[in-house]
């Protein structure tokens, strides 16, 4: 029993042993494992290492990556300059740890304590250097944080200069190195030099001192008395009889000098912050600087120059006879001044000097001049002005009246020429251009209450104004049987709505082959030939545009014809003249009315597509059916109200019109539509059908026309 508690004690201790030493063998396996070469703690810091590595890395390279970019953009890219102020503005507002210097023959860029070899040619980052506390003492760069008109101060930025003290001096820019003063060394980086002057240049040094040597040296030139548009400015000039006046601005306090014309010492002129610099010539400079009573800043400076032209404010003929042309001009500059006031006749090719009234002699009657007016400034700067004007005496209209027409004001306010013969209305509802001006022939008032007995005999009219034109080009029409005429003719007075604007199909004025060749048709117009029926054409058109583009607009008849086509009337509640060929309409539309001072035509097309237009403008949809006569039934003129937009009656169904708009070769075009139609198909702007001209009717409703009014001028 003793033996074996002996044997178990032996047993239980050399167990006690064995498990000991392994205890120590683990331990040192498990430190080893975290602190040896390959430890965890090293492979930690190590990878801790990589990734600061890596971080700088990638944000460095994001840098570059954005300056080689601009490069590829930038024309005026260099590797210096613009590098340099690409970097500066990374370092300086974005990572203020980051740094760029030199190494030997070496660049290296750094950020975080990670310095990089810097390519600038691409520019890209390069190979990993070494991290900046194994690198010598360097002097990265020198910033000026704060200068005065007498104090520098500087940030001086280093790598491996966690040891080193910095010894600072300062000298003038111009004087040798023998003259640094305000010598001082100590442990912080950043100094003040006191005492200065303005305006200089000084050359500031610093030397990293490293167990008593100079590790490493920079200098920097640093400009006192710089000023800027925030420091001091000029206000914007303006202008008065011939000279500029400007004001002077500082955000500081401290005097404004300044002088007209350049720079001398002991003639600057004091001025107080935001005081008017006055009687500045054109062409002069202007300078400015600050002083605090010895001390001055650099100058600031402007030229200021008139580069602003004339302005013409009028320019207009006031006496024209067969002879003569008289010109009257307003001119305004209220810069330099004028200098010279010139006309021409001939569109610019000589010119002759004159005063604010010019008349040109000589000139033959009848004849169209192209009068140029330039006017120069004392800058040089010149303004031009042209007009066509004729001579003979030809009234001009300008919203006066003069022998053909007088100029009548309507109730919305607008100028209406109406021509001789004729009265404006006085009825309720009649006397605005918006909702249609109308005009009764003869020289009887039409008043509300003389309105029954005058509408149905008198014939009367609707204004069209009409706001803009085409350019004129030369068409050559009725290229048939050899017959052709060439002339100046114009295009559609307005392109407005309808299916067919500027197609080459439909046109005007143009013959058609069909029947205008034929004697038996254009012998109902009078006409001897088809030669003279292109001419007339041709002639009657540009007398219709010529008249549109001078008044401003044409008159359009209030009804269709009515009457007999020997006695052709535009009447209300008459029976409307139908069944006749389009040559008999045309003949009878220009006998409505042919005066001295007014004429009546066939509609145009074109005249046709701006008076739906007006009615537009005015406010009514022209997809609304219920304006038109589509009852089956054909009506009298004007009989029924609803049947009227803008006082003119029945553009909407009740009878086809005939235009004068050719179509192919073979037809001519009608508007508005029959009482037979089926309004649902049809809206009133593209309402259009077209027929051979013999045609006096069809199964789909009658015909009939309706009359237009040109002013003579």
């Amino acid at each position: 029993m003793k033996n074996k508690m002996k044997n178990a004690n032996g047993i239980t201790l050399l167990a006690l042993v064995i498990t000991i030493v392994i205890l120590i063998i683990l331990a040192t396996i498990t430190i080893n494992m975290i602190f040896g070469e390959n430890g965890l703690v090293n492979r930690t810091e190590e990878a801790k290492l990589k990734q600061s590595i890596a971080e700088s890395r990638e944000r460095l390279e994001l840098v570059l990556a954005d300056a080689y970019a601009e490069k590829k953009v930038t024309q005026e890219y260099t590797e210096e300059e613009f590098l340099n102020e690409h970097l500066e503005d990374f370092i300086h507002e974005q990572e203020t740890e980051a740094n760029i210097f030199e190494y030997g023959e070496d660049e290296l860029i750094s950020l975080n304590g990670h310095a990089f070899y810097l390519d600038r040619r691409v520019p890209k980052l390069g190979e990993y250097a070494w991290p900046e506390g194994e690198l010598p003492a360097l002097i990265t760069r020198i910033d000026v944080t704060n200068k005065t008109f007498t104090e520098i101060s500087i940030d001086v930025k280093t790598v491996g200069a966690d040891d080193c003290k910095y010894k600072y001096s300062i000298k003038e820019f111009e004087t040798d190195d023998s003259t640094y003063g305000q010598v001082i060394e100590k442990s912080e980086n950043t100094n003040t030099f006191t005492g200065l002057t303005s305006p200089k240049i000084y050359t500031i040094k610093v030397e990293l001192i490293e167990n008593n040597e100079v590790a490493d040296t920079e200098t920097v030139n640093v400009k006192l008395g710089e000023v800027d548009d925030l420091t001091l400015s000029f206000g914007k000039h303006s202008w008065s009889n011939g000279v500029a006046s400007m004001s002077v601005n500082t955000i500081t306090s401290y005097q404004i000098e300044y002088q007209i014309g350049g720079i001398e010492e002991g003639s600057w002129k004091t001025i107080a912050n935001g005081g008017i610099i006055n009687n500045i010539p054109n062409n002069s400079d202007v300078y400015a600087r600050l002083s605090d009573g010895s001390n001055k800043t650099d100058y600031i400076y402007k030229k200021i120059v008139d580069d602003i032209a004339p302005t013409i404010t009028r320019f207009e003929a006031t006496e024209t006879t067969e002879t003569t042309i008289k010109v009257e001009v307003s001119v305004v500059d209220n810069e330099s001044g004028i200098s010279k006031i010139e006309y021409s006749k001939d569109d610019g090719t000589s010119y002759k000097t004159g005063t604010l009234e010019y008349i040109f002699e000589g000139l033959e009657e009848l004849t169209e001049y192209t009068i140029k007016l330039k006017v120069t400034d004392k800058a040089g700067n010149i303004a031009e002005l042209s007009k066509k004007l004729t001579t003979d005496g030809i009234p001009k209209w300008n919203g006066q009246s003069n022998d053909k027409v007088d100029a009548v004001i309507s109730d919305d306010g607008m100028i209406v020429p109406v021509p001789h013969g004729f009265v404006a209305s006085k009825v309720t509802g009649e006397k605005t251009v918006n909702g249609g001006f109308v005009i009764y022939q003869g020289d009887t008032e039409v008043n509300d209450s003389n309105l029954d007995n005058e509408i149905a005999s008198r014939n009367q009219f609707v204004w069209i104004p009409v706001d803009d034109y085409t350019t004129m080009y030369t068409k050559e029409i009725a290229k048939l049987s050899g017959v052709t005429t060439t002339t100046k003719v114009y295009s559609k007075f307005r392109d407005v709505t309808a299916d067919k604007p500027g197609s080459t199909t439909y046109r005007e004025p143009d013959l058609v082959t069909t029947c205008d060749t034929n004697s038996e048709y254009y012998e109902i117009l009078g006409y001897t030939s088809v030669k003279e029926m292109a001419d007339k054409i041709v002639e009657e058109y540009n007398a219709t545009y010529e008249s549109i583009k001078h008044y401003g607009g044409f008159y359009i008849g209030r009804f269709e014809l009515t009457g007999t086509v020997d006695n052709p009337t535009i009447l209300k509640n008459e029976t409307i003249i139908t069944n006749q060929n389009w040559y008999d309409y045309k003949k009878a539309c220009t006998k409505v009315v042919s005066s001295s001072s007014a004429q009546t035509t066939l509609i145009y097309g074109n005249q046709w597509d701006r008076t739906i237009n007006i009615i537009e403008e005015c406010g009514y949809n022209l997809l609304d059916k219920s304006w038109g006569n589509y009852t089956g039934t054909k009506r009298n003129s004007g009989y029924n109200e609803l049947w009227k937009v803008n006082n003119i009656y029945d553009l909407a169904g009740n009878c086809w019109e005939w235009t004068q708009e050719a179509a192919k070769t073979d037809h001519r075009t009608l508007r508005g539509g029959s009482f037979m139609d089926d309004p649902s198909y049809y809206n009133i702007s593209s309402r259009l059908s077209r027929d051979n001209p013999s045609n006096s009717s069809d199964i789909w409703g009658n015909r009939t026309a309706r009359a237009a009014l040109y002013i003579k001028f």
